[in-house]
């Protein structure tokens, strides 16, 4: 299976699990959508070093972290969103935030496109290797559109 269908089948098991575990939370689903439309552009104008710091400012690396272990998607949305009081006292903005870059970097590790075990280390990593702006490219594109595609505005 080549990288693109590897990324497309990830990134479609992960929206699938995030509606159907998040359904309830509109307003948490809403802000991953938003997320998923904005980044592609960040991406592009600053780089992938910048994008992800600026993901985890506005969400919070603790989160993060946790897509380095999840193996699958179903698994790290329900080890986001379960019991972590981290994960719910953020507010809607913060966990579109959170959700978006665990997605992220889950995919990215799930494919052994990166061999970061922590977020410290995802960032070295973007410094060191330009060939993972082109694969971020392509996984914040496809997010963006199952997101657009599944997730209502």
């Amino acid at each position: 299976m080549n990288n693109e269908k590897k990324i497309v089948t990830e990134i479609l098991d992960c929206i699938e699990s995030i509606i159907k575990n998040i359904s309830k939370d509109n307003e948490t689903i809403k802000s991953f959508r938003t997320r998923a439309r904005d980044i592609p552009l960040y991406l592009f104008m600053r780089g992938p070093t910048y994008t992800m710091v600026y993901i985890a400012a506005r969400s919070n690396v603790y989160i993060l972290n946790k897509a380095f272990k999840a193996s699958n998607c179903e698994e790290l949305i329900m080890s986001v969103i379960g019991r972590d009081q981290k994960f719910m006292r953020m507010g809607s903005d913060k966990k579109g935030y959170a959700l978006y870059g665990a997605v992220v970097i889950y995919v990215l590790k799930r494919l052994n496109l990166i061999k970061a075990g922590s977020f410290t280390e995802l960032i070295n990593e973007t410094l060191n290797n330009p060939a993972l702006y082109s694969y971020l490219s392509a996984i914040s594109e496809w997010i963006k559109r199952f997101a657009e595609g599944y997730i209502e505005a």
